[in-house]
């Protein structure tokens, strides 16, 4: 879906809810959780790589073509007021060329991976190359949420800071690590659910992980990216998991603990008044009311089997 064309070839891409639903990674539009049903790295500062604190998950699922563009959009991240496109390149550093087709589950993948990156917009730019039927791109550039570097790490600043500050009190004696369950229900208190978010275009911030720990104001992407931002922080591997309730695109999350994956929807959770009716469930148990995207249009998600 265009936003518009900059200097011919160059389209910005912005991704809405109906991209989500098409591309299975939803990140702007979330079910409203109404009544809850029954059932059973530090971020980098802009101009500086993204702190890899636990393994890129939606990168590990990529072919190498996706992969290639995965790393265009890092790089660009890593300078994003350069004005210019950043190539994609093969891994013999060649450059690449995707399908356009392809590049909103690459960059929407990117944003799971890295919600420190919550600076940047969900829209991005391609550069279109070839003549074919099928259109291909062969570099890209993202586009920033604030004016210029230093606002950028004063917004860095408060979100860390935040971060730390909510962190700080779950701490366990040394070399037992930090109880997941803990993280989950310190978030879970921290932030509320703003339904207006679901509608007006001007909530940015409640889709991030900024808007849950800073704003203390999310919905359930916001709470999702949050969750995996702490998780990660404290070396707990966790993933964004998008589907849909009730046939509402929604997201939830999955982590790694005690040699098994744990399914939870904090959302759920936080916006009935906190508790655990959603933590640490089975991906049987979570799919009783949450349906996981199909696996034929997206990667294939790990499946918790029991605690």
């Amino acid at each position: 879906m265009k936003r518009g064309e900059i200097a011919f070839p160059i389209i910005t891409r912005i991704m809405s809810a109906l991209f989500f639903l098409s591309a299975c990674l939803c990140l702007s539009a979330c079910v409203s959780p109404g009544t809850v049903p029954e059932s059973g790295g530090t971020g980098g500062q802009a101009g500086e790589t993204p702190v890899k604190e636990t393994e890129e998950w939606y990168y590990g699922q990529f072919d190498d073509t996706r992969r290639s563009a995965y790393d265009a959009f890092r790089r660009a991240a890593e300078d994003p007021f350069s004005g210019q496109m950043t190539e994609i390149l093969s891994k013999e550093g060649s450059v690449s060329q995707i399908p356009v087709t392809q590049l909103d589950s690459v960059y929407q993948g990117f944003l799971y991976d890295h919600p420190e990156l919550f600076w940047l917009d969900r829209s991005y730019q391609f550069r279109v190359c070839g003549t074919g039927e099928v259109k291909t791109a062969d570099a890209v550039a993202v586009i920033p949420l604030y004016g210029s570097p230093e606002e950028i790490a004063q917004y860095n600043d408060r979100f860390t800071n935040a971060a730390d500050e909510l962190l700080e009190g779950l701490k366990t004696p040394e070399g037992s690590g930090t109880d997941p369950g803990s993280i989950y229900d310190s978030l879970a208190g921290h932030a509320h659910y703003t339904e207006e978010a679901l509608y007006d275009p001007a909530y940015i911030n409640e889709h991030s992980a900024y808007g849950a720990i800073v704003e203390k104001s999310a919905v359930c992407d916001g709470y999702a990216m949050a969750l995996k931002y702490l998780m990660d922080r404290c070396g707990i591997e966790c993933i964004v998991i998008p589907g849909t309730v009730n046939g509402a695109d929604h997201v939830w999350n999955t982590a790694f603990w005690d040699g098994a994956w744990h399914e939870m929807d904090i959302t759920w959770d936080s916006s009935s008044g906190g508790g655990r009716q959603y933590f640490d469930l089975t991906t049987e148990e979570m799919g009783r009311d949450h349906l996981r995207d199909p696996e034929e249009e997206g990667p294939a998600f790990p499946v918790s089997t029991g605690r």
